[in-house]
């Protein structure tokens, strides 16, 4: 039986292609180019906004012609060269408006993402933290509801235990009115319908006349589900979460920390690893 050649790879970036403390590991780096070189498109599918992902891409030569990238969990699909859109799904203002309500009603505090732009209603660790570690600027607004652009997607950061009440409360809606998961144990979005990572590598493959069975995604949590139940392959990282693992096709033998990317590049793209 011939192998199979794989046309196209999607990367998760937090804890997947970079590790835990945001460092890209020049295994990645140098496994990325000999795809490329090969003839394999490599793009980073992530929860993050377009231009917290750039610098990520320019390191891996990925700010050229040919090129895309995925942002806000599917949402958006773009050329990283130009970043001109090609696809942009948002969850809308009134949905986001009233998420953020019943968020704020709860005891949290919600933020919203209108295109590149984050808006808050109140600054705090988490705010601070959070545009830290994504390298991104927010502004404050009295009220939600004085946003002119439409919403990309809402967030709320908080404890675990606080984030599982939120997802049992919105339970009946989420995957029908909107989507909502976990980005990170202490992070859960709410998406439209279909502004999913799969979503997104189902079009992009399309756009690019790639089959789907010639697909590969990679991720370590739980807004990767939709990816890796659409991929050709499915590969969930070692030092990602066990539900995943468990739907994945392959788990690394690595971590993110040691280059779980390139194990699955030079495993199932270059073929010099068994």
């Amino acid at each position: 039986m011939d192998k199979q050649v794989y046309r196209l790879i999607a990367s998760d970036l937090d804890s997947t292609l970079i590790t835990d403390e945001l460092k890209l590991p020049q295994v990645n780096i140098d496994a990325v180019e000999r795809a490329r070189r090969a003839g394999c498109h490599f793009l980073i599918c992530s929860g993050r906004a377009t231009m917290s992902i750039k610098p990520y891409e320019e390191r891996l030569g990925l700010m050229a012609e040919g090129c895309y990238g995925i942002s806000f969990n599917g949402g958006i699909v773009y050329e990283t060269l130009s970043r001109a859109k090609i696809r942009d799904i948002r969850i809308g203002t009134d949905l986001a408006l009233d998420i953020t309500d019943e968020l704020l009603e709860c005891g949290t505090v919600p933020w919203v993402y209108a295109g590149d732009m984050m808006y808050v209603v109140e600054v705090n660790e988490w705010v601070r933290e959070y545009a830290r570690r994504v390298k991104t600027t927010y502004t404050v607004v009295d009220n939600f509801r004085e946003i002119e652009d439409e919403v990309s997607k809402v967030l709320v950061v908080n404890r675990q235990e606080k984030l599982l009440e939120i997802e049992a409360l919105f339970a009946d809606r989420l995957g029908g009115v909107y989507n909502g998961f976990f980005s990170a144990d202490f992070l859960f979005e709410f998406t439209a319908k279909k502004a999913t990572k799969g979503d997104a590598l189902v079009f992009l493959a399309d756009y690019l006349g790639v089959p789907i069975a010639q697909t590969i995604a990679i991720g370590d949590n739980l807004n990767d589900v939709h990816m890796i139940q659409a991929a050709g392959l499915s590969v969930a990282v070692r030092n990602g979460r066990a539900e995943l693992q468990a739907m994945a096709d392959y788990t690394t033998q690595r971590d993110c920390a040691d280059g779980a990317v390139a194990e699955v590049i030079e495993k199932f793209v270059l073929g010099t690893t068994d």
